[in-house]
């Protein structure tokens, strides 16, 4: 489905990152590292479509850091879109 946001809004995909799980500073037990994968402050993600009035210097395909906890999850017909406002975008991967 495609979407065009409006309001200042991007349409992201989050971007999957791959993290070595043998790194950590500190030990967590197996039945909590769910929750604490949930807890991460920021997400990377790429743009996939974006409202005319955003003012952030940013086009489709780029890919872009933002705070994880002010996703907006979008459900239509089963599909699931993820929007931000754009002042919820820390910045731009270049």
């Amino acid at each position: 489905m495609n979407l065009k946001p409006f309001n200042r809004r991007l349409i992201v995909e989050r971007i999957e990152i791959k993290e070595d799980k043998n790194t950590s500073a500190f030990y967590i037990p197996p039945e909590m590292e769910e929750e604490f994968s949930k807890r991460k402050e920021f997400d990377l993600v790429t743009v996939v479509n974006k409202a005319n009035d955003v003012s952030l210097p940013v086009s489709i395909n780029d890919k872009v850091v933002i705070l994880s906890h002010m996703i907006e999850k979008i459900e239509i017909n089963g599909e699931t879109l993820l929007a931000v406002a754009e002042n919820n975008v820390i910045g731009k991967i270049i």
